[in-house]
């Protein structure tokens, strides 16, 4: 009898782990008819009180820093393969996502200006041929890792 009433607890409690944890915990969020999606900034709530996925998501500086960064280095890789034709048209669309990210008005503004006149540089250097091309790739992929560590 004993082994039964032991055994009934452990399964009640397993699953009512399990239900606890499939569900989730609740949150104010939920509660406002599935207003998670918008954004909460102009209510003064702080940051921190909003749902998870919210302090996951990255802001649209981050997003066209690390676009631009991925642009750049698939620039240089283009170039190590003799295709500056695919070079120019990745740091053209490097140069896309740094406009983006000036459009923002970034505290960075300074640093990312400078990195939007590299830009320009690299992409007249690769047209002419210019020799300095890998480096100036290089410089470039220093600047934007310093941009994406100074904005986190």
């Amino acid at each position: 009898m004993y082994r039964s009433l032991i055994g009934f607890c452990i399964v009640l409690t397993l699953g009512l782990m399990a239900i606890s944890c499939t569900r989730g915990p609740k949150s104010e969020d939920n509660k406002n008819g599935g207003n998670t999606g918008q954004s909460q900034a102009g209510a003064g709530t702080p940051q921190a009180s909003q749902e998870p996925s919210a302090a996951i998501a990255q802001s649209p500086l981050t997003t066209n820093i690390g676009r631009a960064s991925l642009a750049i280095g698939m620039a240089r890789d283009s170039l190590k393969q003799n295709k500056s034709e695919d070079a120019v048209l990745q740091l053209k669309s490097a140069a896309r996502q740094v406009d983006a990210a000036l459009a923002l008005k970034p505290r960075l503004r300074d640093e990312i200006e400078a990195l939007r006149g590299a830009i320009d540089r690299t992409i007249a250097t690769i047209e002419r041929q210019g020799k300095e091309a890998d480096s100036q790739l290089q410089e470039l992929q220093t600047r934007v890792g310093a941009i994406k560590v100074n904005i986190q």
